[in-house]
């Protein structure tokens, strides 16, 4: 499956495996069961941590999918650059993208921040937003690349490499090197694609990026079913109150012995008492704000509402990454469902 590649291609980065595989904060004990465990779900997300950083894939199916996410963060100990631009680009190749970016975090959340403030996405429809160290480009966008478009802006960019699926746009050498803010102007002069330059910048015509092959996908059928058997009630409600109701179900689960210092260890414990969460919604609703206020915390995130299938749900989503969702009540049925060796 494409998970494997993914992080096939982690492991050939360093030449070592992954310390720890997760799905939604519970680990994977055996290496080849992260794809089947993945394959369950209808939407989540798998984390591989190594010595020099971490993968994380983030999918969802059904009807409201609109992409799937992959990312990739290396620590500041890592100074090979082209090792680097090879990792990225065959993440981008393997998981066929139709766009992908990568920079220092800073650059990253101040770049986001920009967009979110000029009421734009950094996910092209109409427009890019901006140029980063390291952009990559799929058959979608060919046609509004340099590479094709105008040769003043290509000789302003330290380079552009056609990789068969995609080409890959190097604004500067490496993500080290102080970005030029006179010549990346001349550069979106020359290419006037990036809305962060002039909002009227627009492709030659908008992208209709195809999502039918993840809407199409009917897995996560039990999931459905089971949301609808155990709701979170009205969304507003549950998170004005995810808070108290996080501290109420911890006290409960500490009553009973259970080790909360982890996301995991929370996972496992409600897992441990599915029967009484099953029984009692309120129960269940405690679990979903527990769960959630532990992944906030942890990504310095905020609860927002979400649909699934044209019905409401409270995610996480990261504050500054708007874009990238933690689904919560997924995670929690996930543990829910988990067989236990009686099941067998």
């Amino acid at each position: 499956m494409l998970l494997d590649e993914l992080i096939a291609s982690c492991d050939r980065y360093a030449a070592v495996g992954a310390d720890r595989i997760s799905i939604g904060g519970k680990s994977v004990e055996e290496r080849g069961d992260a794809s089947a465990m993945a394959a369950a779900l209808a939407k989540g997300e798998c984390t591989a941590q190594y010595p020099w950083g971490q993968l994380s894939v983030v999918w969802r199916y059904g009807p409201m999918a609109w992409g799937q996410r992959v990312y990739a963060s290396i620590n500041g100990r890592t100074t090979d650059i082209n090792r680097i631009r090879k990792l990225f680009t065959e993440l981008s190749v393997t998981g066929s993208a139709d766009y992908a970016y990568a920079d220092l975090d800073v650059v990253v959340q101040r770049e986001s921040d920009s967009a979110l403030a000029d009421k734009c996405s950094l996910t092209p429809a109409d427009s890019f937003y901006t140029l980063f160290w390291f952009n990559y480009f799929g058959a979608p966008y060919r046609g509004e690349i340099p590479v094709n478009v105008n040769e003043n802006a290509r000789q302003l960019l330290h380079d552009v490499l056609d990789v068969g699926a995609g080409v890959v746009v190097l604004l500067r050498e490496s993500p080290l090197e102080k970005a030029d803010a006179a010549k990346l102007e001349r550069v979106f002069r020359a290419w006037p694609v990036f809305s962060k330059s002039s909002k009227a910048s627009r492709f030659s015509k908008p992208i209709d990026l195809d999502y039918s092959e993840v809407r199409g996908i009917v897995s996560g059928v039990a999931y459905e079913a089971k949301k609808l058997e155990l709701p979170v009630g009205d969304v507003e409600a549950f998170i004005g109150s995810a808070v108290s109701q996080a501290s109420r179900f911890c006290a409960w689960l500490k009553q009973k012995g259970a080790d909360l210092s982890s996301e995991d260890r929370l996972l496992e414990a409600i897992w441990r008492h599915a029967e009484e969460l099953d029984a009692d919604e309120n129960l269940f609703r405690g679990a979903c704000a527990a769960y959630g206020e532990m992944v906030r915390q942890r990504v310095g995130g905020y609860w927002a509402k979400g649909y699934v299938g044209g019905s409401e749900e409270p995610l996480i989503k990261k504050t500054w990454q708007p874009w990238r969702e933690f689904y919560i009540v997924g995670e929690v049925v996930a543990a829910l469902d988990t067989p236990t060796e009686d099941d067998l």
